[in-house]
This record gives structure tokens, sequence and C-alpha cells, in this order.
């Protein structure tokens, strides 16, 4: 049985899109290692051979081609696309040219993009032996698929009243006090006579506190003209009790912290979602929510580049404005709000994601017969140890620090919570096959069809 290797980062944002490709993956014969990437990888070392897929989620650090290239010693194809960034900037070209995508790809045997406008580029500017494909990705595969569903989610007891939905960022962005992110440099630490993570810790919290001033603003607004109740989503890398929770104490009876893990669900149950400039934008959009984006309002960051359009349905450009948008709950005509099937920029590719994928795969796709499992040796469990050169190239990969191990244990998934996913993205996809779901490290599942032995 051939395994697909999934590897997760930031759980709120990743689990459900990938569980519901990997829940398609499994009805087609594949077995599936999903969940921390740590120990993904260290699977997918120690485990894959031909026939395995290994899916990423960007591009790989230069000192991760060691890596790569061993998970292709092993004959595993290693699959990726771009999570997020370069969907919500209006320039993709110049997006692309900044982080080198073009010359990133060599790492990878198939690169997934979201649409056209990321395809012809990357396939006029390919110099690799890479193949751009143009199927989507599994987030946008999922949004139509919560949106083809929206009623089964709406009926729920907690959608039957709608909300605003704050999502918030606070976290670091060097699009604040550019002056201050010079002093990271190197050469510059010296002169303050502080380590680098001091003074990046320092630029994150005067970025914060300005990104907090202007949440804040927005949120008393809202507070004042609309009489809906605020839902706060924050940001999947904010750490608990961080700056999102203090926008409670505006109005503790009005305004909540949004705790749910599916951020779509979240969506399509709000009234609107206000954000700063996210893939929420994109997302909310996507699933028929408008989206309005503060980022006008914010008149000192100084933007390298410019959001695209489908960030946002409304765009006040002063808070007089979007106080009068308050005042309509930020209401829109149907025909404004961006749906997935016109967006130009995806060209409708989404609805042949999990197809487009498996054909890809099934490239690959071997025979493991009575031959070859004697000239290759049994596949058995997935390894749970590694020696210790394994263990130094897993580790390189992730560059891992002690924040990084930490952030093994955050958040728990426990196997119950697991099946309560797959149970959930079963029933969106309408997918009755039985299904066999083991824990097998930390936040780490193998998922098969049940009753098959490897």
């Amino acid at each position: 049985m051939p395994t697909l290797y999934v590897p997760l980062e930031i759980f709120k944002r990743e689990l459900m899109p990938k569980l519901a490709l990997a829940v398609f993956m499994v009805s087609r014969g594949y077995r599936i290692v999903i969940g921390h990437k740590w120990h993904v990888n260290v699977a997918a070392i120690s485990s894959g051979q031909k026939g395995d897929l290994y899916l990423f989620k960007g591009l790989f650090q230069s000192q991760s081609s060691e890596f790569s290239s061993k998970l292709r010693e092993n004959g595993v194809t290693v699959i990726s696309f771009d999570e997020e960034s370069g969907i919500i900037y209006d320039d993709y070209r110049n997006y692309a040219e900044r982080y080198g995508i073009a010359n990133s790809i060599s790492d990878f045997k198939h690169w997934l993009t979201w649409g056209l406008r990321d395809y012809e580029y990357l396939k006029n500017n390919n110099r690799t032996d890479c193949n751009i494909e143009n199927i989507g990705t599994p987030r946008l595969a999922y949004w139509d698929l919560v949106k083809r569903n929206s009623p089964k989610i709406l009926n729920r007891k907690s959608h039957q009243k709608k909300y605003l939905l704050f999502a918030t960022n606070f976290t670091f962005d060097p699009g604040y006090a550019s002056e201050l992110t010079n002093t990271l440099r190197e050469g510059s630490r010296h002169l303050y006579k502080v380590s680098l993570e001091d003074l990046q810790y320092g630029v994150e919290n005067q970025a914060n506190l300005y990104n907090f001033e202007l949440f804040s603003r927005a949120l008393k607004i809202v507070l004042e003209y609309s009489k809906l109740n605020v839902h706060v989503r924050p940001h999947p890398i904010e750490l608990r009790n961080s700056w999102s929770t203090k926008l409670l104490r505006l109005d503790p009876n009005r305004v909540f912290i949004d705790r749910n893990w599916d951020s779509s669900e979240s969506v399509i149950g709000a009234k609107a979602v206000i954000h700063r400039g996210s893939t929420i934008g994109v997302e909310s959009n996507s699933l028929g929510v408008p989206s309005v984006s503060i980022e006008n309002l914010d008149k000192q960051r100084n933007s390298i580049l410019s959001l695209n359009k489908h960030t946002s349905v409304l765009r006040p450009d002063d808070w007089q404005e979007f106080g009068e948008l308050a005042k309509k709950d930020f209401s829109v005509n149907e025909q404004s709000t961006v749906s997935l099937g016109n967006m130009q920029m995806w060209d409708g590719i989404y609805s042949n994601f999990y197809e487009g994928f498996y054909e890809i795969a099934s490239l690959y796709k071997i025979d493991f017969s009575a031959d070859f499992l004697e000239s290759h040796g049994s596949r058995g469990r997935i390894h749970k140890t590694l020696g210790l050169e394994l263990f130094d190239i897993a580790k390189d990969f992730l560059n891992a620090k002690e924040k990084s191990i930490d952030q093994v244990k955050r958040p728990y998934i426990s196997l119950r919570r697991f099946q309560r996913a797959l149970a959930h993205i079963k029933l969106l996809l309408d997918e009755n096959a039985p299904m066999q779901s083991q824990k097998v490290g930390p936040n780490t599942f193998v998922l098969k069809l049940a009753g098959r032995r490897n």
C-alpha cells in the first residue's frame, strides 16, 4: 500500500483541508501519515520508499536540501505548493521574484498552483525539472467543499445567530517600523549590545502594539454602530492570552474569542469578516461572506507588496467610511461578493483538485507484488525511533530549536478529536468507506482503509 506523508505546521489552518485530501486518497488505496511535521518527516525518512508521496507546504530552505535529497534517493515523490502568501498580493511576479520561487522549486517533482496567474508565471519562468500543475490546492478545494455543504454547517446550533468575525494577526510584521527591522542584521545588533532574539522581540511587540491600536479602534466603532456580537479569531500562531484576548475587555458581553478549529466554519457563520490583510479574506470571499480590509486605515504601514482585490470586498479609506459600513453590518449586494466560481484568479479549476492530485499520484503508484516486497523488504510499521544520522537530518530540516520542539506539545490533539474531524470530513465528502485511524506519536496519526494490513 503506497503512503502519502502529510506534515502539518499550523494545525488550525492546515488540518481540515489536508485531512480532506487524505480521506480522498485513503478511499483510493493510500495509507496516510498526517500530523506534526517533525514526526511525519521522521517517518518519511525512515520508512518512505518508491511509490510514496510527500506533500510539502512551501519552499525548502537551503539547509533542508539534504532532507529533500534523502527523500528522492529513497524514491519518494515530493509535491509542494504555496500555502498562502502568493494569493493575497496584487503583483504575483513581484512576489515570486522577491522570494525566488522560480528557482526554489527545483527541490520538488511537482508544484501545484492556485490558478492561471501563478501557473503562467511559473510555467514561463521554470528552468528546473519540476512539473507545474494547474489543479488548485488543498485549501482552495476545501473552501469549495465547505461552501457546497454550507446548509449542513449552518444548521448547527452554534451558527443560528450571525456575528461579525474579527480575524487578527498579532504576529511579527516587518511592514511596520522598517527602520527598526534593519537592526536585526548581524552587523547592527552589536551596536545595541543585545541578542538578535531580543531585538526581534522588541520589533515584534512594537508592531503588535500599533496593530492592537488599529484593531481596537475598529472594534470600538463596530460596537457603537452595530448590534451584532463580535467573535475575535486569533491568527493560528498567536499564543493564548495574547493581544487578541485584550480586545475582549472592550465589551465582555458582546466580544468573544473564536476557538473553532476550522476557520471555514467560523467564516461561513459570520455576517462579515474584518481583517488587516490575510488569506482569511480570500477564504471568506470564496465562501460567499463579505470581507472587510482595514489595511487602508493603517496610514503608517509601508507595505512592499500591495494586496489584490480577492482579499476584500470592502476597503474603506478612512474611519468615517468604516463607521458608515458598520451601521449596515457591512452588508453588500450579493453580486459584490467575490464568489469562488467567478474569481478570475482561480478560473474554476478548483473542482478538479482531488482527482487531479490522484492523477499525479497514479504516475508513481506501483504494484506491491511479492517480487517487489522480496527485493525491497516489508514495509512494516511506521518507525517510532531513529538512528542518530536520521535524527540529525530531520533536525536540520526543521532548524529545530527549543521553541520548535515545544510546539510538538501544542496544540494537543487526541485520537478522539482527530476522529471527530475525520467524521466531519467524510460527511462533507459523502465518503462511506470504513477507515481506521491510529495515533503513532504526538499529534501524528496513520489513516488507512479498515481491514488493510499494511
